[in-house]
């Protein structure tokens, strides 16, 4: 089978480790754009919000497609900061490879262990790219010691990055035993390698060595050569590194620094080299198969929305008509689109492995399988996180109200990690999300964008209830309902269900209630799981079987079921007992050693966990846990604190009971 000629991977990193600056000066290396874009500058091509240029980071993901030796690479910008990690593992699940970015001076960072995690779980192979390593304090070797201390990776350095110091400058390539010279970051390229300069031959050979022994330990054509002493010549070491990193037996470990453009060729060969195309990672599907397209972003405009689609199998074309079968029905195909982060070029037609934009669905939403013969779908997986902050939200004139609610429900179906209702009580909109920038985007997407201006209230957390244990209930409904007399009786148990993001219903009732009240009574369970009993939060990890109940076919009635349903789970609560859940975040401080004491007082104030504190000379790193009620605010004080010195990064930690405020 000829290689596949398609790499479909993503940037993935903790914010502020240059995802953005990497992927630019790819861009420009493979000739995709004439100039390099700046963060600093507010000019990228892949941050092109407004919102993303004001603020230096990334907020939404970005597609954009280059060309390198003769591969079509399909890459995807994925934003790092915590609140917008919905959005990374939207996108993760239609990629086949990942660059894992790290800070040179940092190594392994909270939210690096958050996309790592993801990125096992969905069995994705992965390179790393130690960045910034013309920083001082940058360390290439205490990167890859950290990733296989904190990550639990096989990482193998395939560059020596001789950088930050005095004399000679640029990458070792142990490979190829080649070497790239750091030039000028104006330099074109591509840029030539020479060979290994005299000072660096002794130390880049025993690397070399070290490289082979790591590998030969799991080939044995490679452990054959190293037994004998004969050299392993290059074309063996890229086999290995290739066939290692696709079955993650390995991590290839490169490094330099992306704002000069040191080691960005290095990164493309190793996108080409060692990451699979779709055919590898999925199977070949053929150009001839029923189209099958995998929706995994929505881009709502007012000239008409675009769905981002990775193409499973197939040819798609303009005019198709793709199936969605969570609605039902067909929608057409106006135009496929080649993105270039927020501008589009037409195509004729989409092949299997093609990422792509699609002009026409309306309703489409991030998890749908579009396809053009609705038989034996598979089951598709939502990326659905529930919101730990909500705030509310009221229109500065009553006229707007229904232009609020539209505008609400637009940008929750662009991101699916925020979500929209109504505040029982008073009729206000609320709108939950990930944090406090979450949110705060959110309020200036609602303002720039569709022009509703609105009142906002502070962000407050949300909390969960838990049921402690096991626990049964019963009840029995019969009473008059107008000129008929309704009859309905349901006994069920709850017990913990630590795999249930809310509350997950079992059946087990031997066939006491018949089959056309079971949706009856699953009404009634799942309306009064949104209020708990202890606080009137809704319900988690809560696992409800239904053990039985009674009929009596003359007076059955979906409302008494569903009514019974309901009394017969507040008593089995009341049985079992719960607990009050409050969202915890990881916490990483990074500030001068003089500010050591105060930082530490006031993390204890709020009820911080301190897991470690690290310190030098030049640096103090402090580890932690905290409520996230407590977290509310914190990157301001810690501001204050340090005299605008300090750092702190915040990751989420799952969620704990409830501690006395």
């Amino acid at each position: 089978m000829a290689p596949d000629p398609i790499r479909n991977f993503g940037v993935v990193a903790h914010i502020d480790a240059g995802k953005t600056t990497l992927s630019e000066q790819m861009l420009w290396a493979a000739g995709a754009q004439h100039r390099c874009g700046a963060v600093d500058d507010g000019d990228t091509t892949l941050d092109w919000m407004e919102e993303e240029r004001e603020r230096g980071i990334t907020i939404t993901a970005a597609a954009v497609t280059m060309t390198w030796r003769g591969h079509q690479l399909n890459l995807i910008d994925t934003p790092g900061h915590v609140d917008f990690q919905g959005e990374v593992e939207r996108v993760l699940r239609v990629l086949d490879g990942a660059v894992l970015l790290l800070d040179g001076t940092a190594g392994v960072q909270v939210q690096t262990e958050a996309v790592h995690r993801e990125l096992v779980r969905r069995h994705l192979p992965t390179l790393c790219f130690a960045n910034k390593l013309d920083r001082p304090g940058a360390d290439f070797d205490r990167v890859v010691a950290s990733l296989q201390e904190r990550l639990g990776v096989r990482p193998v350095a395939v560059h020596w990055p001789v950088l930050g110091g005095v004399g000679t400058q640029g990458v070792v390539d142990l490979v190829t035993r080649s070497f790239w010279p750091a030039v000028e970051p104006d330099e074109p390229f591509p840029r030539e390698s020479t060979a290994i300069p005299a000072a660096l031959d002794e130390e880049a050979e025993a690397r070399r060595q070290a490289l082979v022994e790591e590998l030969a330990a799991s080939d044995d054509e490679l452990l054959t050569c190293f037994c004998e002493g004969r050299d392993a010549p290059a074309s063996e070491l890229l086999r290995a590194l290739r066939r290692q990193a696709r079955d993650r037996t390995v991590v290839p470990v490169l490094g330099g620094a992306a704002v000069s453009g040191i080691g960005v060729q290095g990164v493309l060969d190793a996108i080409v080299d060692f990451l699979p195309g779709p055919s590898e990672a999925e199977g070949v599907a053929a150009d001839e198969a029923p189209v099958r397209a995998q929706v995994f972003k929505v881009q709502c405009d007012p000239h008409g929305d675009r769905t981002f689609v990775r193409v499973l199998s197939g040819t798609l074309r303009p005019g198709t008509a793709l199936f969605n079968p969570r609605l039902g029905r067909r929608e057409r195909i106006v135009r496929v689109l080649r993105m270039r982060a927020d501008r589009g070029s037409a195509l004729d037609a989409a092949r299997p492995g093609d990422i792509v934009a699609l002009a026409g669905p309306s309703q489409a939403a991030s998890g749908d399988l579009l396809t053009s013969t609705p038989e034996a779908l598979p089951d598709v997986e939502r990326v659905l996180r529930e919101p730990v902050l909500t705030r509310w939200v009221e229109p500065c004139r009553a006229a707007d109200r229904a232009r609020l609610g539209e505008a609400l429900r637009s940008i929750c179906r662009e991101d699916p990690s925020l979500w929209s209702g109504e505040e029982p009580g008073t009729g206000r909109f609320l709108l939950g999300g990930m944090g406090e920038l979450h949110l705060e985007v959110a309020q200036h997407h609602l303002e720039r964008d569709h022009r509703v201006r609105c009142s906002f209230g502070a962000p407050r957390v949300e909390v969960r209830e838990r049921v402690r244990a096991c626990g049964s209930g019963e009840s029995v409904v019969a009473r008059e309902f107008g000129p008929q007399e309704v009859f309905g009786a349901v006994s069920l148990r709850v017990e913990p269900d630590p795999d249930a993001k809310g509350v997950s219903i079992h059946w087990d009732d031997g066939g006491a209630i018949p089959p056309s009240l079971h949706a009856a009574v699953e009404e009634g369970l799942l309306s009064e799981s949104t209020v708990g009993p202890v606080q009137g939060a809704a319900l988690t990890a809560t696992g409800v079987t239904v053990t039985g109940g009674r009929s009596e076919p003359r007076h059955n009635h979906p409302a008494a079921f569903a009514e019974a349903a309901s009394r017969a789970l507040r008593q089995a609560l009341a049985h079992a007992g719960v607990d009050v859940l409050e969202p915890w975040s990881a916490v990483d401080v990074t500030a001068d050693p003089s500010d050591r004491t105060p930082i530490l007082q006031d993390l204890r104030a709020r009820h911080a966990e301190i897991e470690g504190v690290e310190q030098d000379d030049a640096t103090l790193h402090v580890h932690a846990a905290l409520p996230l009620r407590t977290a509310l605010g914190y990157a301001t004080r810690l501001r204050s604190l340090t005299h605008g010195r300090g750092t702190v990064f915040l990751a989420s930690r799952g969620s704990r009971p409830l501690r006395d405020a």
